[in-house]
Order: structure tokens, then sequence, then C-alpha cells
């Protein structure tokens, strides 16, 4: 990210303030408290801004593909002929199924199966009870954009050799297992905290315009005058 153009359109409280919640909910993630949040592993600053042949542009997010083997770390470091300015690079996990929209988009019918949407579903919600329950958060842009996928696969063991996965989460005494053929074992990673509030004494406040963030997305009760 480009810090002095967040910094002159006045934003940069609200970056560093994302950038936070993302380091919060990344370290119950690491902790094998809750999976279901995309992983921050580090920041650092450049004068340089990221190469489009090398981190993606519109009309392709993923030039170098969508996982990482360690090869081509022989590839030159020297930067394009570009202006130079404040950078923030953010080094986070790489989710080679992208966002949930995107991935149900590409399958038969763009239709997931009753069981694989419920697993989904229920992975969603819990990410939002954990990051409440704990830090009092209140996202208020929950979409699909917003969900990554991982795979819930041992990388070593072959696909069709696989057994089944199972996810447990608990909540207070109760035990919900999540059941998943290795053709559709996906963890669903909850990312973009741009608009979220973690302040508790929000709870009960009127609607600001920080919330109508994307519109087709926001709830009814919101639209009500």
């Amino acid at each position: 990210m480009d810090v002095d153009a967040i910094e002159a359109s006045g934003n940069l409280n609200c970056v560093g303030a994302e950038l936070a919640v993302s380091q919060l909910l990344s370290s119950v993630a690491r902790r094998n408290i809750c999976p279901n949040f995309v992983i921050t592993r580090g920041v650092f600053t450049c004068t340089h801004e990221p190469p489009p042949s090398q981190w993606g542009y519109k009309e392709n997010a993923a030039p170098r593909g969508t996982s990482y083997d360690g090869r081509g770390s022989h590839l030159s470091l020297i930067p394009e002929p570009g202006r130079s300015a404040n950078y923030q690079y953010i080094r986070m996990e790489l989710c080679q199924h992208g966002d949930m929209e995107d991935f149900i988009r590409k399958l038969p019918d763009a239709t997931l199966s009753p069981n694989v949407c419920r697993n989904l579903l229920f992975q969603m919600a819990f990410s939002l009870h954990v990051a409440s329950d704990r830090f009092g958060l209140k996202h208020y842009d929950v979409k699909l954009l917003n969900f990554f996928l991982q795979s819930a696969l041992d990388p070593s063991i072959a696909v069709d050799s696989h057994p089944n996965v199972v996810l447990r989460y608990g909540v207070g005494s109760h035990v919900f297992r999540l059941r998943m053929d290795p053709s559709n074992a996906h963890i669903a990673k909850l990312a973009d905290y741009g608009t979220s509030v973690l302040r508790s004494n929000a709870d009960g406040q009127p609607v600001s315009l920080g919330q109508f963030t994307t519109l087709e997305n926001t709830p009814p009760d919101y639209l009500i005058l």
C-alpha cells in the first residue's frame, strides 16, 4: 500500500486500525484457537511499489500462480522503473483457492452442495463469533469476497488416498464436528477489517456512514430511516 497516498486521503488511521485488527485475529489463528482468520506473517516498508508482473493486477490477480513452492527465489530483485514513495507491504498466508465469491463462481452451475455449504457457513459464523467474543469486534462488511479458502488437506498425502477431514469446534460444553470429503476440504478465513470496530461501547449505538461499505450487502435494517 502507498502510505503517502493513504495519508493524503486522510485514511491513515483507518488503515492502521485495520492492520492492528488483522494482527490480533492472526494471533488467534496462529495459536490454534480458531483457524478461520487469514494469518499475517510480517510487515515491512520499501520505497518501491510492488511490480504487477510479480504481485498481480486487476486482469491477472495471480501472475505467479496460486501456490508457493520456494522456487524462483533466484529472480532479480531489481525494482521495475517507477516513482519512489513510501510503500508498506503486508506478508500474509497464501490461500490458494482465493476468495469464496470467485471460488463459487467457477463451480459447475456456480453451486455448492448442501454439505459443503453447511461446513463453510459454520466456519464463517464461528470466525465472527470468536472475533466478537474475544475482542468485541463487529466486522460491518461480511460478504463472500471477504472470506478466503485454504486447503484443509495434509500436503504430504495424495488427494486420491487422503482420508476424510474432520474439523472440531468447541463452543462451551458443545463440540461440533465438520466432516469433509478430501475433494471439498476447505478452511474459510475471514479478512478485510477496514470497517470493523473493536469498541464494545458501540453496542446499541446508531449506525454511522462508516458501516455503509458494500451497499448491496447492507443489512435491510440499516436502510430503515
